[in-house]
């Protein structure tokens, strides 16, 4: 299968293309920034006419659409930018593989419930109530894929996975994927080995429960959907391990050795208390996870304590 996966260069993308390549699928990147030993086409995806000659010349069975501005707290910072870029920008890319007669996978994210994520366990059909911009965004995305491009449409709303990028930066860089340590923005856990390993303070979200996916076992199921040829929405994600965030961060205390101190504070408005996402569709072709959480965490230690506690990479 020949496809064509915008975002490429970033976290999500190194990993898909390692899985779709294992796979023996042909992949056509694209991204606005270019990383070493990544082969890809650089190009800003607004670019109208450099957009259509990509998905024309590339001619791709199924294009994957990754590219956005990620992340809850970011998403907040810059409210026109981020409905822009994962709204306005992607029916744009919907319409563009409509006209040329190329279906879409979509990839969006466990933001898009929300409010109903609140009530209980949620599936595919459960309604979208998201709490903040990047949540709305993504539903807007969702929305203007299913105007313009319906035609053979899939939808993976991946909900938190984690693990360490496929590209380590440059000696004393910082790197630009979702993979980057940091004190606010970014994943908890890949945030809290980093900081266990220079002492900082764990902080935990009191009431609040996470299920981990690790990120090559999502994208191992991102191309068996692909792979399946079926259309529709599905929750690429486990649900059979959930752990509340102060469980997580004691199992870092564990993991790393360390004596950071645990400070619980009260989880902001915007966040869900429960994430509880039914995978029994994607489940049904076969898919199930590989990596525990002991051993992932156990990984990502390896990798993230190799950043100095500015958040620059030492190697």
């Amino acid at each position: 299968m020949r496809v064509a996966v915008t975002g490429a260069a970033g976290y999500v993308g190194g990993w898909l293309r390692t899985a779709l390549i294992s796979r023996r699928h042909e992949v056509f990147g694209q991204d606005r920034v270019s990383v070493p030993r990544r082969t890809h086409l650089v190009f800003d995806l607004a670019d109208h006419g450099m957009r259509h000659d990509w998905i024309t010349s590339t001619r791709p069975d199924v294009v994957v659409h990754l590219a956005a501005l990620y992340g809850r707290v970011w998403g907040e910072t810059d409210l026109i930018s981020t409905a822009a870029a994962n709204a306005g920008l992607t029916a744009e890319l919907a319409r563009d593989c409509d006209r040329a007669g190329v279906p879409l996978l979509y990839v969006s994210s466990s933001e898009v419930y929300g409010r109903s994520a609140m009530r209980g366990t949620v599936d595919e059909k459960s309604p979208l109530a998201p709490l903040n911009m990047y949540g709305l965004s993504k539903k807007w995305g969702e929305e203007a894929c299913q105007v313009y491009a319906p035609d053979g449409l899939m939808i993976a709303r991946l909900n938190m996975p984690y693990g360490p990028p496929k590209d380590q930066p440059a000696i004393g860089q910082r790197p630009h994927t979702s993979g980057i340590p940091g004190t606010v923005g970014y994943n908890v856990l890949h945030s809290m080995v980093w900081e266990a390993e220079h002492g900082l303070p764990l902080k935990v979200h009191t009431g609040t429960e996470r299920c981990l996916t690790w990120v090559g076992d999502a994208m191992r199921g991102l191309v068996m959907i692909l792979e399946s040829g079926q259309s529709g929405i599905w929750n690429v994600c486990r649900n059979d391990d959930h752990r509340t965030v102060a469980e997580l961060a004691r199992l870092v205390l564990d993991v790393t050795g360390s004596a950071s101190e645990l400070v619980m504070e009260a989880p902001p408005y915007q966040v869900t208390p429960r994430k509880s996402l039914d995978s029994a569709r994607l489940a049904g072709l076969g898919w199930q996870p590989e990596i525990a959480l002991d051993e992932g965490v156990k990984r990502c230690w390896d990798y993230y304590r190799r950043f100095d506690a500015d958040g620059t990479w030492r190697g």
